[in-house]
């Protein structure tokens, strides 16, 4: 399944570079993932699980993240089918779709949270084929699904990667707009907030906040967050990516995020005697 997965990474990618049509790109992005969901309910014909860990992984970490992306061309297909022709318009149009978004996210926040923060305890309702009760909390899809190729969440776990992806997607149509109107963003004022610990220290919370999902329901990309951060904190923090190498190879990898947390336990025990 991982060389099923890189294929289809590596398909995309050389289709994003040789297709500048958007709705021919997303038509050949629905073939290329539906041969991959193919291969990828084959394998599953083919395969038993030893355990219900291996089954858990299929649906929660491996399936979703190709018919998320099956499902991201045909979001994108049918929002520029319809949008309007000035580029007024089509920003308002854009920013409604990201606000549609964001209610989703809003609406989902539980199950949101339990998959983003890496929780497990649900899993085995989640994410096996096993629970054949009716739970109308899953995605309106799993009903109309094969139930041997599906669980009742794993099309909603798909379905919020696909709208992360749209999000991407939406914002950066929308900065094409302005740059090409001539409509600078305002930019917010920030007071002086200067950055005065490590570089180091920065980007292994930047990395934190981002895998944790903290800002706009997680679709921001990590190299806007650390702009952001970078602007806000007053700091050129780099080659962020290859800080991030080094944190990820040192003997104590959150070694900021602990201390950080040490002095938040201490002060809360100071404050109580």
């Amino acid at each position: 399944m991982k060389k099923l997965l890189e294929e289809l990474q590596k398909n995309l990618h050389f289709l994003s570079l040789e297709q500048d049509n958007t709705i021919k790109l997303c038509e050949e992005g629905v073939r290329i993932c539906n041969r991959a969901l193919e291969q990828c309910k084959n394998y599953l014909i083919q395969k038993e699980f030893k355990t219900k860990a291996e089954e858990i992984k299929f649906f929660k970490e491996l399936k979703p993240v190709i018919t998320s992306k099956l499902k991201y061309y045909h979001l994108v297909f049918k929002l520029e089918n319809g949008k309007p022709q000035s580029e007024e318009a089509q920003k308002l149009y854009y920013e409604k779709e990201l606000a549609s978004i964001d209610n989703y996210f809003q609406s989902n926040i539980e199950f949101i949270t339990y998959y983003k923060t890496g929780n497990e305890y649900m899993d085995v309702n989640y994410f096996t084929r096993s629970n054949t009760e009716v739970n109308l909390m899953a995605d309106d899809n799993y009903y109309l699904s094969d139930k041997k190729f599906s669980t009742p969440y794993d099309s909603k776990v798909a379905l919020m990667l696909a709208y992360e992806l749209l999000a991407i997607y939406i914002r950066n149509e929308i900065k094409k707009i302005e740059k090409r109107a001539g409509m600078e963003p305002i930019k917010p004022y920030y007071k002086t907030l200067v950055w005065t610990d490590s570089k180091v220290s920065l980007v292994e919370l930047i990395y934190a906040l981002h895998i944790s999902g903290c800002f706009n329901r997680g679709t921001l990309e990590i190299k806007e967050l650390a702009e952001t951060i970078s602007e806000i904190f007053h700091i050129d923090i780099g080659d962020f990516y290859r800080t991030w190498a080094e944190i990820k190879s040192r003997k104590d990898t959150t070694k900021f995020l602990d201390a950080l947390k040490t002095t938040l336990d201490n002060k809360i025990k100071e404050d109580f005697k």
